[in-house]
């Protein structure tokens, strides 16, 4: 367990937090919550019937006036909770790339890298025991106990069933792989 006590806390404490690449630069935290606030937006004016291309255009032009001035807006967001949780995960996932572990028994990772992210989060909103070990299902998961603690609302009354969660969950993982 030693090696991922030193990876959560190098993470989780470090002044310069770790910015993951992708070929389009740095992944930034704040970059992939505004990525996923205007995914969010597309989706639900495509789903009201807005065309996708014009659903595409106010989504874009939505986060641009909202978040220009002040990017870090976005982790007060739902979808900066699910950035967060990704971009942890994609980030200790990804220091761990060239080990001989990871490719040997990537569940065992998934499931200590999904319980230490659990165990830094419940220090605010404590969960269950026994929490999802997929990361889209454990995202929906942590949204649903920390919206019930802080709103007393679970994620549908706020537009995020498990479904949208999922979507932007691999959204967010696919962005890292760009």
């Amino acid at each position: 367990m030693g090696i991922f006590s030193t990876l959560f806390n190098s993470i989780f404490k470090a002044k310069n937090y770790p910015q993951l690449s992708n070929s389009l630069g740095i992944v930034k935290r704040e970059d992939l919550a505004i990525r996923l606030v205007g995914l969010r937006m597309k989706l639900v004016l495509m789903n009201s019937g807005t065309p996708e291309s014009d659903a595409h255009k106010k989504a874009k032009n939505y986060v641009k006036e909202t978040f220009s001035q002040n990017p870090s807006k976005a982790l007060s967001t739902l979808e900066g909770s699910v950035a967060v949780i990704i971009h942890t995960y994609m980030n200790s996932l990804a220091q761990l790339h060239d080990s001989p572990d990871l490719k040997q028994d990537s569940d065992f990772i998934n499931k200590h890298i999904i319980t230490e992210i659990e165990n830094h989060r419940k220090i605010l909103y404590p969960g269950d025991d026994e929490f999802p070990l997929n990361i889209s299902d454990y995202v929906y998961y942590r949204l649903r106990i920390e919206l019930l603690g802080e709103f007393n609302c679970t994620p549908e009354e706020r537009g995020f069933d498990s479904k949208t969660v999922k979507i932007l969950s691999d959204s967010a993982q696919g962005f890292f792989l760009k």
